[in-house]
């Protein structure tokens, strides 16, 4: 049966195969404990605010560390934007610019940031 993080998208996955899906990853997982770490966060932080805001927190090289890790690509597994991309501070500046990739590569200042906040004070 073919694993169904590589044929489903995140948003498809019941909470039973993203369960499994996270186990494998952990037990095939070989290697400095910070990486994993970081990699699960990520998944759990594209399948809330979804890939863009994710791209606007993390650095690319980290995105691609977690990629491997994980055996998925951000940009195909899961939405541009999740349940709740406002909460990232971040996204919601991007959507100011002209340009997401510029956002990205931090063209704009202070836009890339990591900071989180309670959706209900956002909207």
């Amino acid at each position: 049966m073919a694993d169904p993080s590589q044929t489903t998208p995140a948003e498809e996955m019941t909470a039973a195969e993203v369960v499994a899906f996270l186990d494998r990853v952990v037990q095939g997982y070989k290697g400095q404990y910070a990486p994993l770490d970081r990699a699960l966060g990520m998944y759990v932080q594209a399948r809330t605010l979804g890939w863009k805001p994710l791209y606007l927190m993390r650095d690319k090289r980290k995105i691609q560390e977690a990629e491997a890790i994980l055996g998925i690509a951000f940009r195909e597994h899961f939405p541009e934007t999740g349940p709740c991309p406002d909460k990232s501070m971040s996204w919601r500046l991007a959507k100011k610019v002209s340009s997401f990739w510029r956002a990205v590569r931090g063209d704009y200042p202070n836009i890339r940031s990591s900071e989180l906040e309670d959706v209900t004070k956002v909207r």
